[in-house]
Protein backbone atom coordinates (compact mmCIF):
# COMPACT_ATOMS: atom_id res chain seq x y z
CA UNK A 1 0.00 0.00 0.00
CA UNK A 2 1.01 3.59 -0.49
CA UNK A 3 2.22 5.37 2.64
CA UNK A 4 0.59 8.67 3.52
CA UNK A 5 3.11 11.30 4.52
CA UNK A 6 1.94 14.37 6.38
CA UNK A 7 3.83 17.60 5.76
CA UNK A 8 5.28 19.28 8.84
CA UNK A 9 8.35 21.39 9.52
CA UNK A 10 9.70 20.63 12.99
CA UNK A 11 10.87 23.68 14.90
CA UNK A 12 12.84 24.45 18.05
CA UNK A 13 14.31 27.70 19.28
CA UNK A 14 17.71 27.27 17.63
CA UNK A 15 17.06 25.12 14.58
CA UNK A 16 14.43 23.49 12.41
CA UNK A 17 14.28 20.02 10.91
CA UNK A 18 13.05 19.78 7.33
CA UNK A 19 12.49 16.73 5.14
CA UNK A 20 12.30 16.96 1.37
CA UNK A 21 12.86 14.95 -1.82
CA UNK A 22 15.96 15.79 -3.86
CA UNK A 23 15.83 13.58 -6.96
CA UNK A 24 12.83 11.71 -8.36
CA UNK A 25 13.20 8.88 -10.91
CA UNK A 26 12.27 9.86 -14.46
CA UNK A 27 11.15 13.36 -13.36
CA UNK A 28 11.81 16.35 -15.60
CA UNK A 29 13.67 19.25 -14.04
CA UNK A 30 14.26 22.90 -14.95
CA UNK A 31 16.99 21.91 -17.42
CA UNK A 32 14.83 19.46 -19.40
CA UNK A 33 14.14 21.93 -22.20
CA UNK A 34 17.90 22.43 -22.57
CA UNK A 35 18.40 18.72 -23.18
CA UNK A 36 18.76 17.34 -19.66
CA UNK A 37 17.62 13.74 -19.36
CA UNK A 38 15.62 12.61 -16.30
CA UNK A 39 17.64 10.56 -13.82
CA UNK A 40 17.01 6.86 -13.40
CA UNK A 41 16.50 5.22 -10.01
CA UNK A 42 19.96 3.66 -10.25
CA UNK A 43 21.63 7.00 -11.02
CA UNK A 44 19.83 8.56 -8.06
CA UNK A 45 20.90 5.76 -5.73
CA UNK A 46 24.54 6.27 -6.67
CA UNK A 47 24.35 10.05 -6.21
CA UNK A 48 22.69 9.65 -2.81
CA UNK A 49 25.26 7.14 -1.60
CA UNK A 50 28.19 9.31 -2.60
CA UNK A 51 26.69 12.42 -1.02
CA UNK A 52 27.27 10.71 2.33
CA UNK A 53 30.98 11.39 1.81
CA UNK A 54 30.20 15.13 1.90
CA UNK A 55 27.04 15.87 3.94
CA UNK A 56 27.31 19.61 3.24
CA UNK A 57 24.16 21.74 3.52
CA UNK A 58 24.36 25.23 2.00
CA UNK A 59 22.20 28.04 0.63
CA UNK A 60 21.46 28.55 -3.08
CA UNK A 61 24.52 26.51 -4.19
CA UNK A 62 26.88 29.13 -2.71
CA UNK A 63 29.28 26.79 -0.88
CA UNK A 64 31.74 26.75 -3.78
CA UNK A 65 31.90 30.55 -3.66
CA UNK A 66 31.77 31.42 0.03
CA UNK A 67 32.27 28.16 1.94
CA UNK A 68 29.28 28.81 4.19
CA UNK A 69 27.41 25.90 5.77
CA UNK A 70 23.88 26.47 7.08
CA UNK A 71 23.08 23.10 8.64
CA UNK A 72 23.80 19.39 8.77
CA UNK A 73 22.46 16.19 7.28
CA UNK A 74 20.29 14.18 9.67
CA UNK A 75 19.08 11.37 7.41
CA UNK A 76 19.26 10.28 3.78
CA UNK A 77 17.19 7.47 2.31
CA UNK A 78 15.80 6.06 -0.91
CA UNK A 79 12.13 5.06 -0.94
CA UNK A 80 11.43 1.37 -1.46
CA UNK A 81 7.78 1.87 -2.46
CA UNK A 82 5.55 4.72 -3.67
CA UNK A 83 4.76 7.40 -1.09
CA UNK A 84 2.24 10.22 -0.96
CA UNK A 85 3.42 13.59 0.36
CA UNK A 86 1.46 16.66 1.33
CA UNK A 87 3.27 19.94 0.79
CA UNK A 88 3.04 22.96 3.08
CA UNK A 89 -0.11 24.11 1.30
CA UNK A 90 -1.70 20.67 1.76
CA UNK A 91 -1.35 19.64 -1.89
CA UNK A 92 -0.69 15.87 -2.10
CA UNK A 93 1.81 14.35 -4.51
CA UNK A 94 2.83 10.74 -5.06
CA UNK A 95 6.54 9.96 -5.27
CA UNK A 96 7.72 6.75 -6.96
CA UNK A 97 9.98 4.05 -5.64
CA UNK A 98 13.58 5.21 -5.81
CA UNK A 99 12.96 8.83 -4.76
CA UNK A 100 15.80 10.30 -2.70
CA UNK A 101 14.62 12.02 0.49
CA UNK A 102 16.82 13.89 2.97
CA UNK A 103 16.19 15.27 6.43
CA UNK A 104 18.23 18.35 7.31
CA UNK A 105 18.90 20.29 10.50
CA UNK A 106 18.97 23.99 9.56
CA UNK A 107 20.82 26.20 12.07
CA UNK A 108 21.32 29.48 10.20
CA UNK A 109 18.79 31.91 11.67
CA UNK A 110 18.35 33.95 8.47
CA UNK A 111 17.61 30.81 6.49
CA UNK A 112 15.22 29.57 9.17
CA UNK A 113 13.31 32.83 8.93
CA UNK A 114 13.31 32.55 5.14
CA UNK A 115 11.78 29.08 5.37
CA UNK A 116 9.14 30.31 7.80
CA UNK A 117 8.33 33.24 5.51
CA UNK A 118 8.01 30.98 2.49
CA UNK A 119 10.94 32.52 0.62
CA UNK A 120 12.84 29.22 0.60
CA UNK A 121 10.56 26.46 -0.59
CA UNK A 122 12.72 23.37 -1.06
CA UNK A 123 16.10 21.94 -1.94
CA UNK A 124 18.44 21.26 -4.81
CA UNK A 125 21.65 19.25 -5.23
CA UNK A 126 24.97 20.88 -6.09
CA UNK A 127 26.71 18.60 -8.59
CA UNK A 128 30.24 18.83 -9.96
CA UNK A 129 32.53 16.59 -12.02
CA UNK A 130 34.13 13.75 -10.07
CA UNK A 131 37.61 15.06 -10.88
CA UNK A 132 36.61 18.44 -9.45
CA UNK A 133 35.14 16.76 -6.37
CA UNK A 134 38.47 15.03 -5.81
CA UNK A 135 40.23 18.36 -6.25
CA UNK A 136 37.90 20.01 -3.75
CA UNK A 137 38.52 17.20 -1.27
CA UNK A 138 42.26 17.79 -1.54
CA UNK A 139 41.73 21.51 -0.99
CA UNK A 140 39.66 20.86 2.12
CA UNK A 141 42.45 18.67 3.48
CA UNK A 142 45.23 21.20 2.92
CA UNK A 143 45.94 24.87 3.52
CA UNK A 144 45.18 26.87 0.38
CA UNK A 145 44.50 30.55 -0.30
CA UNK A 146 40.86 31.60 -0.28
CA UNK A 147 41.06 32.59 -3.96
CA UNK A 148 41.35 28.91 -4.90
CA UNK A 149 37.64 28.43 -4.28
CA UNK A 150 36.76 30.16 -7.56
CA UNK A 151 38.56 27.48 -9.58
CA UNK A 152 35.77 24.92 -9.07
CA UNK A 153 32.41 25.75 -10.62
CA UNK A 154 28.97 24.19 -10.38
CA UNK A 155 27.54 23.21 -13.77
CA UNK A 156 24.31 21.61 -14.92
CA UNK A 157 24.10 17.92 -14.07
CA UNK A 158 23.18 17.22 -17.70
CA UNK A 159 26.60 18.56 -18.74
CA UNK A 160 28.52 16.34 -16.32
CA UNK A 161 29.79 12.97 -17.47
CA UNK A 162 30.46 11.64 -13.97
CA UNK A 163 28.53 13.79 -11.46
CA UNK A 164 29.02 13.91 -7.70
CA UNK A 165 26.62 15.62 -5.29
CA UNK A 166 28.66 17.64 -2.79
CA UNK A 167 25.93 19.78 -1.18
CA UNK A 168 22.21 19.91 -0.66
CA UNK A 169 21.12 23.52 -1.04
CA UNK A 170 18.12 25.23 0.49
CA UNK A 171 16.70 27.26 -2.39
CA UNK A 172 13.93 29.64 -3.32
CA UNK A 173 12.88 27.66 -6.38
CA UNK A 174 13.96 23.99 -6.70
CA UNK A 175 15.11 22.87 -10.15
CA UNK A 176 13.12 19.67 -9.56
CA UNK A 177 9.62 21.17 -9.15
CA UNK A 178 8.48 18.56 -6.60
CA UNK A 179 11.55 18.95 -4.36
CA UNK A 180 9.55 20.92 -1.79
CA UNK A 181 9.69 20.86 2.00
CA UNK A 182 7.82 18.04 3.71
CA UNK A 183 8.19 15.83 6.78
CA UNK A 184 7.65 12.07 6.74
CA UNK A 185 4.91 10.45 8.78
CA UNK A 186 4.82 6.70 8.35
CA UNK A 187 2.06 4.53 9.81
CA UNK A 188 0.69 7.58 11.65
CA UNK A 189 3.91 7.99 13.63
CA UNK A 190 5.67 11.31 13.25
CA UNK A 191 9.39 11.30 12.74
CA UNK A 192 10.74 12.32 16.14
CA UNK A 193 12.93 15.38 16.57
CA UNK A 194 16.56 14.56 17.11
CA UNK A 195 17.59 13.34 20.53
CA UNK A 196 20.33 15.05 22.49
CA UNK A 197 22.64 12.11 21.76
CA UNK A 198 22.06 12.36 18.00
CA UNK A 199 22.62 16.10 18.09
CA UNK A 200 25.94 15.60 19.86
CA UNK A 201 26.96 12.86 17.43
CA UNK A 202 26.17 14.98 14.38
CA UNK A 203 27.95 18.00 15.81
CA UNK A 204 31.05 15.95 16.62
CA UNK A 205 31.16 14.36 13.16
CA UNK A 206 30.85 17.68 11.33
CA UNK A 207 32.86 19.96 13.63
CA UNK A 208 36.28 19.19 12.18
CA UNK A 209 35.03 19.26 8.60
CA UNK A 210 33.31 22.61 9.04
CA UNK A 211 36.41 24.02 10.74
CA UNK A 212 38.46 23.06 7.69
CA UNK A 213 35.92 24.80 5.45
CA UNK A 214 36.30 27.91 7.58
CA UNK A 215 40.08 27.86 7.23
CA UNK A 216 39.86 27.68 3.44
CA UNK A 217 36.94 29.96 2.68
CA UNK A 218 36.84 32.23 5.70
CA UNK A 219 34.33 32.26 8.54
CA UNK A 220 31.23 30.04 8.38
CA UNK A 221 27.82 30.50 9.91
Amino acid sequence: SVDTIINIIKETRDYIIVTLPIFIPDARDCEYDQGAKPLTAEQIRKLAEEYLDWKIVDLEHEFLYNGQVIGTLVESHITTRPQIVKFIDGTPREYPTGTWFVTLKITDQDVIQGIKDGHYTGGSATTIERKDAEKLRRLLNSHVPASTKSQIKRIKISDIKDPVVITISIVHSPCVPLAKFCSLKNNNKKVSTMTKELNEQLEEETKGFINRIGEIFGSTK
